[in-house]
């Protein structure tokens, strides 16, 4: 059978029945599953189908220049000229300005915790995600927020609710979610009440119902429904199909051009299309050859089944 394909950034042409395969719209990836996974005993809300969605997204963003740039754009604007610490000149009971702050206990604290650098990386996971995931860590005596630190949201995952108070207790963090994630390299916090963390975080420490001296307040901006992980606006240019359209353009013309073909059918295959093959038929994944010669044979039937269908068509 002949293997005469051309793949090309997930996109598969036959020239000889003048087809495309890709994979279906990026939509599928934003499945949400209604049960929780566990991982070494933790109860984790999973975050898209495969755990992996936020990865997925930064994917696809960074192969797209209107995302890439609509998202710069955002993440600027928000950012200005950055935090600095400000006090303001209050003559009588009018306040006349404003002068910037120089030295003292703010300023300290401001250039200890690179309070720029961590609101770069705040508005960045707000952009993309719209949620964020801002952890303080207190002093040993619990009198002073010491440090600040951003926790990726790429990496960031919500325990499960507690359904009796509708509150999510834990936030567990891991770079390796897609690589078999274990305990040892999971770092659980406690996560204090969304509504009035300072509160929360005062009755926590004065009761001793905490596991450790860092909390993580969860901050959002809100969408309808979502109790966990939010879903971005502008996340509809992947639900609706564009992304994929987009995407497929510059392909299509390079091959087309290169090629000198011409392009009559679009088949779309799940994503998981391949890798259920190499599942059920115990193909070994690493072997290039055994993969590409399995790609050839299923290529050669869809030709087949096209030429049939260009016959009585």
């Amino acid at each position: 059978m002949s293997d005469n394909f051309i793949e090309i950034d997930g996109f598969t042409f036959l020239p000889e029945a003048q087809a495309i395969i890709t994979t279906v719209p990026s939509r599928e990836m934003f499945y949400e599953p209604d049960k929780p996974i566990t991982i070494d005993g933790y109860p984790i809300s999973p975050c898209g189908e495969s755990n992996d969605m936020p990865q997925r997204i930064i994917e696809k963003a960074e192969k797209s220049e209107i995302v890439q740039s609509s998202l710069l754009f955002n993440i600027e604007s928000g950012y200005g000229q950055g935090i600095k610490p400000m006090r303001r000149i209050i003559e009588g009971k009018k306040i006349v300005g404003y002068e910037e702050i120089w030295e003292g206990e703010v300023v300290d604290f401001f250039s200890q915790n690179d309070i720029n650098g961590f609101f770069l990386e705040q508005l960045s996971d707000l952009h993309f995600f719209y949620n964020v995931f801002p952890e303080i860590i207190l002093s040993g005596d619990k009198r002073k927020i010491v440090s600040l630190r951003s926790k990726e949201a790429a990496f960031s995952r919500w325990g499960v609710m507690d359904p009796k108070k509708g509150v999510i207790n834990k936030h567990y963090y891991s770079a390796k979610w897609n690589d078999g994630p274990r305990k040892e390299n999971i770092a659980v916090s406690d996560v204090l009440d969304s509504y009035n963390p300072l509160l929360d975080l005062t009755s926590r420490l004065s009761t001793g119902s905490y596991s450790q001296l860092r909390f993580i307040v969860p901050v959002n901006f809100p969408t309808p429904g979502k109790l966990y992980y939010q879903k971005p606006y502008r996340w509809s240019i992947f639900l609706s199909g564009w992304y994929d359209f987009l995407m497929m353009i510059p392909e299509f013309k390079k091959v087309l051009l290169k090629n000198q073909l011409t392009l009559k059918y679009i088949i779309y295959l799940s994503d998981k299309y391949f890798s259920e093959i190499f599942k059920d038929e115990r193909i070994d994944t690493s072997n290039a050859e055994a993969v590409k010669a399995r790609k050839a044979l299923e290529y050669g039937r869809f030709r087949d089944f096209l030429a049939v269908v260009a016959i009585t068509g």
